[in-house]
């Protein structure tokens, strides 16, 4: 009997602690604080790392959008490199921003592919002390209509790829 008390208390202690990690995941975040359809006034790309391991879009987009809580989210990207490009459906232009943090800034490769594999814009990207590399990109008003995949790269083998369409 004194082993099954045993046995009963070993596995009493692992579920607390386990809830007791999976609360702390949780807590900063409110899932009945969630409103993706609200449109954020300020629609510019300054990520945020929230306490999931997500980056968002901006602060509005963490705390809004996605329920983080207020101030569980530091500046800046969760990962090595991400980029962001408006908008994704074009027949003009797309404006281009690239973030990095700023204590592990590299030059990076952006790439932009057709739908063919062939690769129709190449640029090498130098970040600001900031970490950022703002532009907008024109030539794609002349690309035929149809699928593109961006990719950005930097020589740690950090990569990123996003698609959008030229109509």
């Amino acid at each position: 009997m004194h082993l099954k008390y045993k046995a009963f208390v070993i596995i009493l202690i692992i579920f607390y602690f386990t809830n007791l990690t999976n609360a702390q995941i949780v807590t900063c975040k409110d899932p009945n604080n969630l409103n993706p359809q609200f449109p954020c006034p300020d629609p510019s790309y300054n990520p945020v790392c929230g306490c999931d391991g997500v980056t968002y879009r901006n602060i509005c987009s963490a705390e809004i959008q996605n329920g983080i809580l207020p101030g569980q989210w530091r500046d800046g990207t969760c990962s090595g490199l991400e980029f962001d490009i408006i908008p994704t459906i074009t027949n003009a232009y797309l404006t281009f921003t690239f973030v990095q943090p700023i204590n592990t800034i590299t030059i990076a490769q952006m790439v932009i592919i057709d739908q063919y594999g062939a690769m129709v814009y190449y640029r090498t990207l130098y970040p600001d002390l900031s970490g950022r590399v703002e532009m907008k990109i024109s030539e794609t008003e002349h690309y035929r209509p149809g699928v593109y995949i961006m990719l950005v790269y930097n020589e740690k083998g950090d990569y990123r790829f996003k698609k959008f369409i030229k109509y």
